[in-house]
């Protein structure tokens, strides 16, 4: 992360400012994934990319599970972000369980249309 930091910004930092940049940016990405939203979303589009991660001293592999919403004026929008190690039945379940249980989407709302 600090070289694409460094890449971007054009100078460098410190593993702990690295850190600390991380730190503020999960501290507002909290508010964000709890929020609640007034429009309805009846289109939903759910995908994952997989991205390699430092955890614990080795790199693995998780899923970032996104889920974007097509509003009434027809624009996308990010309505959820998760991270996971996999897309089990279950890691998406909780997903839109936490959209549901944030109100980001009532169940009555979406239309789900498959991917082939």
């Amino acid at each position: 992360m600090r070289r694409i930091i460094e890449k971007l910004c054009g100078i460098e930092f410190s593993k702990d400012q690295v850190s600390r940049m991380a730190q503020a940016l999960y501290e507002e990405l909290g508010p964000w994934r709890n929020r609640s939203i007034e429009q309805p979303y009846p289109y939903p589009v759910v995908d994952a990319r997989y991205e390699y991660v430092c955890e614990n001293g080795h790199v693995e592999s998780v899923g970032v599970l996104t889920v974007k919403g097509v509003n009434a004026q027809e624009y996308r929008e990010i309505i959820g972000v998760d991270v996971a190690p996999g897309e089990e039945e279950a890691t998406w379940g909780a997903v839109f369980a936490d959209l549901l249980a944030n109100e980001v989407c009532r169940s009555g709302d979406w239309i789900l249309v498959p991917f082939v």
